[in-house]
């Protein structure tokens, strides 16, 4: 804020001229009316449009006239006169624009000018505010400054040229105000871009990281798969075995679980080709973040319920399985359209996390849940047999939930878990397994949905924070 700089010595006032006595006029009509240069009041509306704008508030109407016509003259602002601060206010509210430059009477009737500027600083900051005063004393003066925030004072009797001299240091201070307003909402509306623009170079440059990341698996990943592929002709040795003992029940359990994990191990084969066939080179534009198309899959209608028992059959030989306590709940008949050898190999692989997530004698609960059907298709109609899934945000879902009691996923490796080749399993993991299951699982149209600490389990008083896995696929007629 500028020094307060009091007036010369007072010299005789200028006499009204005509056009201030109609000014005068206006004011004492209590409504507002502005001033031009040749002593008539124009239109409202030329007014409220205008953002060149001085408010003048005194219930000297006769002085107010002749500040005003001064004032206009001088620097061709439209200067609007109140006769009281209320109608004063009242108009500044209703103002679109806020005018410039407010000049304001220290001794009014309906209340004293430093208690209105302080009321006009509150509600209009960026205004500069101007006080007239018949008593610069000390105290009165850092009342001024202290509450009404006020740019400068003049002091009674005035002098025209002292008068417009503030009058235009006050308007170069409102004018480098509102410079500075919009140069800042300049600035802010441009770091915003900025700020835009930067997310985007950054999500670009994720996904061509990403791209070029996954291209390196997917060539190790092809090789891998060859090597694999060689090693399972071994095992068709288990026919041979199995056609040797036709009538050994043993000798034939053992080869069938031999030969079905071949089947398992070949599908894994698969798998891992169409992983390096999507991933194997990079996409010709990596950084519009496009995703490989999904190799296609064979599906059948069939209940989900035949997949995961197959799963549990398999994993029946497994002495770690036998160690914890299995909650099955499969008895939902819930029908969907799937690979039931893919997905056999997705909840072989989720309920082997479980295992390995909880200690000998811990508990993993598995169920089937189903959204209801509606009773007809899109149009009301009862849905033809083998039709697709139903679309849309209400589509019926048949969910397979996974839960264990186990130590959970800590927050800072959830992000990580179907990174390619993470693994918290040391030598035991490959980090591959959630995702492919989680490919596998985009192929039925669904999603993999891991979730850990669990609330219902932490609440189950063995301490553990445990994790639940859901396989969400759509469900069919």
């Amino acid at each position: 804020m500028s020094d307060l700089q009091p007036l010369a010595p007072p010299v005789p006032q200028v006499p009204a001229s005509p056009g201030a006595a109609a000014a005068a006029t206006a004011a004492g009509s209590g409504d507002e009316q502005p001033v031009r240069a040749d002593g008539r009041t124009g239109a409202r509306s030329a007014v409220t449009t205008s953002p060149s704008l001085i408010y003048l508030v005194d219930d000297d109407l006769e002085e107010t006239a002749r500040i005003a016509a001064v004032v206009h003259e001088a620097t061709d602002y439209v200067v609007k006169v109140f006769p009281s601060p209320s109608l004063a206010r009242r108009a500044l509210l209703a103002e679109p624009v806020p005018p410039t430059v407010l000049i304001c009477e220290q001794e009014m009737r309906e209340v004293d000018g430093i208690s209105f500027l302080a009321t006009v600083r509150q509600e209009l900051p960026d205004t500069v505010r101007v006080l007239l005063t018949a008593h610069a004393d000390k105290r009165s003066l850092m009342r001024a400054v202290n509450e009404g925030g006020v740019f400068q004072y003049v002091e009674k009797p005035w002098d025209p040229e002292a008068l417009l001299l503030v009058v235009r240091n006050a308007i170069e201070r409102g004018d480098l105000v509102a410079t500075l307003r919009r140069t800042v909402a300049a600035m802010q509306h441009n770091n915003q871009a900025l700020s835009t623009a930067l997310s985007q170079i950054h999500a670009a440059q994720e996904r061509l990281l990403e791209s070029e990341r996954m291209a390196a698996v997917g060539r190790v990943a092809s090789g891998i798969a060859h090597e694999i592929g060689n090693q399972l002709s071994v095992l068709s040795y288990a026919e041979l075995i199995r056609d040797r003992y036709p009538d050994d029940g043993e000798i034939r359990l053992f080869t069938a679980a031999i030969l079905s994990a071949r089947a398992r191990l070949g599908g894994l084969v698969g798998e891992i080709r169409d992983f390096s066939r999507v991933h194997g080179a990079l996409p010709s534009n990596p950084a519009s973040g496009s995703a490989p198309a999904q190799p296609r899959i064979e599906l059948t209608e069939e209940p989900v319920n035949q997949s995961v028992q197959e799963a549990l059959s398999i994993l029946r030989f497994d002495p770690a399985f036998r160690l914890r306590t299995v909650d099955r709940v499969l008895d939902c008949p819930a029908i969907a359209r799937v690979n039931r050898d893919k997905l056999v190999q997705v909840f072989v692989n989720l309920l082997r996390n479980a295992l390995d997530a909880t200690a000998p004698g811990g508990e993993i609960h598995l169920r089937i849940l189903a959204d209801p059907l509606r009773p007809g298709g899109p149009d009301g109609t009862r849905p033809e047999a083998g039709a697709a899934p139903l679309a849309g945000p209400a589509a019926p879902m048949v969910r397979i939930v996974i839960d264990d009691h186990g130590a959970g996923i800590a927050a800072d490796i959830m992000p990580r878990i179907f990174e390619p080749f993470f693994t918290t399993k040391g030598d035991r993991g490959t980090g591959l397994g959630l995702g492919i299951c989680r490919s596998i699982v985009a192929q039925h149209e669904g999603q993999l949905i891991v979730e850990s600490p669990v609330p219902a389990l932490q609440g189950a008083g063995d301490g553990h924070p445990g994790t639940r896995v859901t396989v969400t696929l759509p469900r069919v007629a």
